[in-house]
Parts: structure tokens; C-alpha cells; sequence
């Protein structure tokens, strides 16, 4: 029933706007004589990632088609939260182009009924961004003039207001719980991917809660590329202002470059939690968007300071073990029987 397992690639090519998914939900009835612990009622999503050009009727077009309030209802919502949104989120960042699933109205009518968790709430944020690497793809490439450093200034704005509301969010996620004076803490490296080039390992308070941070440092390491390319983009001596040829930035503006400039710490962050969200999430490929960024920056690392391969070697196994993970989660399913509830 279901094929084998493989990650989803999320970086395509610069045709396809928006993610393409088709998806069912299925439902396990056990039997009346069914009496052992596996005996449980429970939904799956069951979901492939497809071309634009092989499904006309599937992916963005359909889901936007129904609209945000089709997804304010069990099992719609759920699919739209746990699954779809996570993954076109990614889908939207690494291919830096805008999503449907960013408007206000896709931000807010599925959660007419249901509370909003951090994840979600991040999410929010997040997709913010998608956007301005959209416009910050298009001003940087420009002729050095007052127009390019200006709209470079408005960008770099928009980042900065961005980073407040994440120092926002940042500072309600880590408040304590009952029983967690903290969402994660490190532990002894125990991961199987053999040299670790990791002082310690991350452990979370929950499944969710580890999702959640990935994502969070995920974004601070794009967030502050896009910053940092901005800010260059801004200093550099304007053709057609001379002899004026330098910024005067307004007092908001005027900001200290080196605080956007550890990117590194970040990705050590993502994989020092990475094992932890591993063991515990049915979902593999939520975790792809992060492991992704992580090695994208240790590549860029190597390829201008030789430093870095131990990480990327690392990161390369860990591939491994999610593709491992997902075998596994396919196996179980598949010695089950499902009926179809409904399907995107």
C-alpha cells in the first residue's frame, strides 16, 4: 500500500512557485477482537511530494481553491497545520519565492477553531520572509544607485522589524512549564552518527517543542544572510550621488553588523537538537527544511575556508538515519489496515 519511503526535495526548480502535494487522510478501525496495545483508533496523513506538470488538479491550486476555511475543520485542519503548511513553508524559504499560505486570511481563518500553538505562531513569522529574499534577490544584482540603496534600505528595515517580533516569540517560548524550568537542555552526545563535531546534544521537553526550535534557529541563520547582504548592498559607493557617495543611514538602520555574522552557532544549534526531534516525530520529513539550511551554510563555510567538512560528514549521516526513520514509520503503517477519510 504504501511505496518506500524517501525524503522530500523541497529545492526545485525556479518554474514551480508552490509546494505540490497530493494527500490522504487514512483511518485505522480496529477490529471488535482485536485486544492487544496496538489495538488503537488513529488517523495518518499520508502524503507524496509531485511534479506541478503531473498533477494538474492536485497541489497549491486545489488548495487554494478550497480556501482557508476548508481547513478549520478536523481532519482538514490538521492536515493543513501538521503537514502542509510546515513543509510549503520550507518549500517557500529554500526556493526564496513568496506562498499562498502567507496571505492574512491563510494566517488566521484555520485557526477559527483551534488554538494556535508556538509552532504555529512561529510559522507565522516565518513566512514573512519568503518575500523579502523574493525582493532582496531582485534589489541586490542592481547597478550601485540611490534607487537600488533605497529600496536595500527599506529591506533591511523590514528585516530588523521581523527580528523584533522573533525576540518577541523567542521570549514567550522560553518560559518555563510545570516541570520544565526550560524548552530544551544539553545532554551527553549519544548520537550514532560517529565523529561529532558537537560539544553536547540538545534534549526538548517535547516532540513539538524540538520541531519548534529547529525552525526558529533555521530562520535567525537565513534572517541574518539576508541582513548581512542588505547591509553590504547598502555601504557600497553609489554611481549617481557623487560626490555623496556614501549612506547616511537613520538612527534604526544604524545597526552592528557583527551580531548577524554567527550563523554558525545556529547550525550547531539545529544539529545538536536534530537526533532528539528524530526520536521522537513520526514525521522525518519535518525536519528536512533545517538539516537542509544547516549543511547549505557549512558548504558555503567549506567552500571559502576549508573548515566546516566535519559537519557537513556529519549532517551527510544524518541523512541517513531520517531516511532509516522514515523506512521504519512506512514499515509499521504498512502491516495495518486503513480506510480513507478524505483526501487534498
Amino acid at each position: 500500500m504504501f511505496p518506500p519511503y524517501t525524503p522530500l526535495e523541497l529545492q526545485q526548480s525556479l518554474s514551480q512557485r508552490d509546494f505540490h502535494v497530493r494527500a490522504q487522510c487514512l483511518a485505522r478501525l480496529p477490529g471488535v477482537d482485536e485486544l492487544d496495545d496496538s489495538a488503537e483508533s488513529y488517523c495518518i496523513f499520508f502524503f507524496e511530494h509531485d511534479s506541478p506538470h503531473t498533477f494538474s488538479e492536485s497541489g497549491p491550486h486545489q488548495m487554494w481553491n478550497m480556501g482557508p476555511a476548508y481547513f478549520s475543520h478536523f481532519p482538514n485542519h490538521h492536515y493543513f497545520v501538521r503537514v502542509y503548511r510546515p513543509l510549503a513553508t520550507g518549500f517557500a524559504l529554500l526556493n526564496r519565492q513568496d506562498t499562498f499560505v502567507s496571505a492574512p486570511d491563510w494566517k488566521t481563518i484555520p485557526w477559527q477553531r483551534h488554538p494556535k500553538c508556538s509552532l504555529d505562531q512561529l510559522l507565522d513569522l516565518i513566512l514573512f520572509m519568503p518575500t523579502i529574499f523574493e525582493q532582496t534577490d531582485q534589489v541586490v544584482p542592481l547597478e550601485a544607485t540611490l534607487s537600488r540603496r533605497y529600496r536595500a534600505q527599506q529591506l533591511l528595515q523590514d528585516c530588523l522589524s521581523l527580528e523584533g517580533h522573533f525576540g518577541a516569540w523567542l521570549q514567550f517560548a522560553v518560559r518555563p512549564t510545570e516541570g520544565y524550568p526550560a524548552p530544551y537542555w544539553e545532554e551527553e552526545l549519544t548520537s550514532p552518527g560517529g565523529f561529532i563535531p558537537f560539544s553536547n546534544s540538545y534534549s526538548f521537553r517535547d516532540g513539538n517543542t524540538g520541531l519548534t526550535f529547529l525552525y526558529y534557529w533555521m530562520a535567525q541563520i537565513l534572517l541574518h544572510q539576508c541582513i548581512e547582504s542588505l547591509h553590504r548592498a547598502i555601504f557600497q559607493p553609489v554611481i549617481d550621488a557623487y560626490p555623496n557617495m556614501w549612506p547616511d543611514l537613520p538612527p534604526d538602520l544604524q545597526i552592528d553588523i557583527s551580531r548577524y555574522q554567527h550563523g554558525r552557532v545556529f547550525a550547531a544549534d539545529i544539529c545538536r537538537g536534530l537526533d532528539s526531534v528524530l526520536d521522537n516525530t513520526v514525521q522525518p520529513d519535518m525536519l528536512i527544511t533545517p538539516m537542509t539550511v544547516a549543511i547549505d551554510l557549512y558548504r558555503e563555510i567549506n567552500a571559502t575556508s576549508q573548515d566546516g567538512l566535519m559537519e557537513i560528514m556529519w549532517l551527510d549521516n544524518f541523512r541517513s538515519r531520517l531516511v532509516e526513520k522514515g523506512q521504519h514509520v512506512a514499515g509499521v503503517l504498512q502491516r495495518q489496515r486503513w480506510a480513507e477519510v478524505a483526501s487534498f
